[in-house]
């Protein structure tokens, strides 16, 4: 036989293969799935798992919305939160849960808490299996459903902690304790429900590991002053040394600072005398601290010398019983207050607190002859920790014109000026702003305060700057630049980088030029603000002149040319070959950004399909850019739907806004957790800042994000929330005195609230 024929003779002997293989229609598919005879089905499904990945995404999401309850769980077991929308995420969770339920089950728990949004957990909550089941503990499943638990959803956990589900009843516990960082809300309910866990000593150990017995009733005092009678009694329940119920366990302190918090509120009153005594020996220092703080306030004549002998027996308690007695008229110990106060900033704190006077010339002194970080001590006092559970109260946002005085026109460090304006909420004015803004005030500065500079009130001081007269800021920074120090120099060049400054592109080039290794890639993307054809022609010049192409130097190209600053991209130097970065330079260099942009992403995108290829893309508002993310949307395999719906959200697509704000809503775990800080605000306008606050009462666990998008964005620092405050009470507050005045700092990178203006109207320059 010929080659010919024999060849012939092959092809012609796999048409019958080749004809087996081709693809029958959805339908039959769908169909074949549900059929009874089990070789039929196996061999359905062995077909659809075979096909590729577009076809085998869309056939499951089809089959997922059948009648038949197996076919569709069997589809929904195939697939994976990340390929679907929200509008199919409800059947997605009950297919889940139905399979999450049966013996032996092969879904996925960890795909149904992806999804499930905050909203739907309720349900969930009041069908919990027991601790016994061997196939889904109902322990586990609320250990899992933690990160979309908040404070709405208490009253359910306490009806499982009053339970006869002892393991269960310890889960629910842990989830209460966890959500008393997050709110005060439902005090009441807590309290009653806690207190009625309450049981005799010799039952704890043998019934619970948290040492919680059997339901008891509750007695409560019967009071008409100070504490009221549910935290009374919690107070004498979790602080007495006779009755605590769960000492050493890592949830008392959570309850502890929720009890701080409550009682903190309220000023004690006579009749909680005897219940403060009685704390100072409860050997935990929560309670001690309280009771010293409390009797300052209802204590007597004869509690001094017992306020006294334990004050010097609690850690830091010195300072606070000091500050009790003065409260009761004790001028020994005002003296002693006010003689450590010279040495101890906690004991100035206290000093000004409660004899401003005398503490006045000792502020005074630290403001003239104090280092910057022992300024910036005393300004942190309000927001402290240890200040706090000490007990100091001291609010810089009260009337203190003498300390006004002293920042106009008083004999001190400019620094220490600076320190004042922006740590001080009250001092926060155009007026007092431009006084600081002049040049000359900051002559005397040496070389060793050039760290201090970059440090975060003199950065926050140019912020506020800028977002009070961004003309005034350039002028301020470029006599700066004169200075006679070359570090103050390079720090005002360094500040201009940022702020963007056309005329002045030899000074920015020449610092970038010379900049340490580890700066030298921030700075060229930072010269790409100074949008002019100077700037453009030096970073062209950089990205073609070194061995390897500088990726910086072309994401400063980028920003020269338009793109935004906040975009992060060229960041993967396995992305571009030589010649597709010489593609992607000559784009930039005819002044076409976002075809460089959409070069790169298609390349970035076939490299690593399955990974988000730029953050916050959605900030480059551009039709091709929509018509991108609106591609990877559809491509539902790639598992980019949530990731592309915020982007084309944030550039206010109608259908993806309208979903990604029901998302939010229902609050979808890891959707949200996933999500990027400019797509949670989606509004530059920051209109839907009230809502995010709302979110921040959730576990902090679930809404990172959130949190993080607080901080970046917004500057708020939530380190010390827990004890004396919580995130979304600290949130509440900043947006109230912060409602109008919001700016964006290009300095920053993030908003700022802006200084006071005194006058009725103003027009703001740029």
């Amino acid at each position: 036989m010929s080659l010919a024929a024999y060849c012939l003779h092959f092809c012609l002997s796999l048409l019958p293969m080749q004809a087996d293989r081709e693809p029958v229609s959805t339908q039959d598919l769908l169909r074949d799935l549900a059929s009874k005879d089990i070789q039929i089905l196996q061999a359905a499904r062995s077909q659809t798992l075979k096909l590729q990945p577009g076809p085998r995404v869309r056939l499951l999401i089809q089959g997922m919305q059948l009648e038949n309850t197996k076919v569709a769980a069997w589809c929904a077991l195939q697939l994976s939160w990340t390929e679907l929308s929200n509008a199919e995420a409800p059947r997605f969770l009950e297919l889940l849960w139905s399979q999450l339920t049966q013996p032996r089950t092969e879904a996925d728990l960890e795909q149904f808490k992806s999804l499930l949004g905050t909203t739907e957990v309720g349900a969930l909550l009041e069908k919990l299996p027991p601790s016994g089941n061997r196939d889904l503990p109902g322990k586990l499943l609320l250990t899992q459903l933690r990160f979309q638990l908040r404070p709405d959803h208490i009253p359910a956990l306490c009806r499982i902690f009053l339970g006869e589900d002892l393991e269960l009843a310890n889960t629910a516990l842990e989830r209460i304790c966890a959500l008393l960082s997050c709110g005060d809300r439902y005090r009441d309910l807590i309290a009653r429900t806690l207190l009625l866990r309450k049981a005799e000593l010799d039952l704890r150990k043998a019934r619970n590991a948290h040492g919680l017995g059997p339901t008891q009733s509750i007695v409560l005092p019967e009071k008409t002053d100070g504490y009221p009678p549910l935290l009374h009694a919690c107070l004498v329940h979790f602080f007495d040394k006779e009755q605590v119920t769960l000492r050493g366990r890592p949830w008392k302190a959570q309850i502890d600072d929720w009890l701080w918090r409550w009682a903190r509120e309220i000023r004690p009153g006579p009749s909680d005398r005897e219940l403060l005594l009685k704390l100072l020996t409860c050997k935990q220092i929560p309670g001690e601290n309280l009771a010293l703080q409390g009797l300052g306030w209802v204590g007597k004549p004869v509690d001094r010398e017992t306020i006294r002998s334990y004050g010097q027996s609690t850690p830091g308690g010195k300072l606070t019983a000091w500050a009790s007695l003065v409260r009761l008229g004790d001028e020994k110990a005002l003296q002693q207050l006010e003689e450590r106060a010279a040495s101890d900033v906690m004991a100035l704190g206290f000093l000004l607190e409660l004899a401003p006077k005398r503490a006045r010339p000792l502020i005074e002194e630290v403001l003239r002859e104090g280092s910057v970080s022992k300024v910036q001590e005393i300004l942190n006092l309000p927001r402290e920790d240890a200040a706090l559970r000490l007990g100091i109260t001291l609010r810089w946002d009260r009337d203190y014109a003498w300390l006004e005085n002293l920042l106009r026109r008083g004999n001190i460090p400019i620094l220490h000026r600076v320190a004042l304006l922006v740590r001080v909420p009250a001092f926060r004015s155009q007026s007092l702003l431009f006084c600081l803004a002049d040049a000359g005030l900051f002559r005397d500065l040496t070389a060793e305060e050039t760290p201090a500079l970059y440090q975060g009130d003199m950065v926050e001081f140019l912020a506020l700057l800028e977002t009070s007269s961004r003309r005034q800021a350039r002028r301020f920074l470029e006599a700066l630049a004169q200075h006679e120090e070359k570090s103050i120099r390079n720090y005002a060049v360094d500040m201009l980088l940022r702020l963007g400054a056309p005329g002045w592109e030899d000074r920015l080039i020449e610092r970038v030029r010379w900049a340490q290794k580890a700066n030298v890639d921030a700075q060229r993307i930072l010269l790409g603000r100074t949008r002019t054809d100077k700037i453009r022609a030096w970073l062209t010049e950089i990205a073609t002149s070194e061995e390897t192409t500088s990726l910086s130097a072309m994401r400063g190209l980028g920003i020269a040319c338009g793109l935004p600053a906040a975009l992060t991209w060229l960041d993967e130097d396995d992305v571009l070959d030589e010649k597709d970065a010489r593609h992607v330079l000559q784009a930039l260099r005819e002044d076409h950004a976002v075809e460089a942009l959409l070069f790169w992403l298609q390349k970035s995108t076939a490299l690593f399909p399955e990974r988000p290829p730029a953050a916050d893309l959605g900030l480059v508002k551009d039709p091709r850019i929509t018509a991108f993310l609106v591609g990877l949307r559809n491509q539902r395999e790639l598992g980019l739907y949530a990731w592309a719906t915020g982007q084309l959200a944030l550039q206010g697509h109608a259908e993806a806004r309208a979903e990604q704000e029901a998302v939010l809503r229902i609050g979808r775990y890891r959707w949200i957790e996933e999500a990027s800080a400019w797509s949670l605000l989606l509004d530059p306008d920051l209109s839907r800042l009230p809502d995010l606050v709302r979110k921040l009462e959730n576990n902090g666990c679930a809404y990172a994000s959130v949190t993080t998008m607080f901080e970046d964005l917004l500057g708020l620092d939530f380190e010390n929330t827990g004890f004396y405050n919580t995130p979304q009470r600290m949130a509440v507050e900043w947006w109230k005195r912060s409602q109008g005045r919001l700016r964006y700092s290009h300095i920053l990178d993030r908003y700022l609230i802006v200084a006071k203006s005194h006058r009725k109207s103003k027009k703001r320059d740029d």
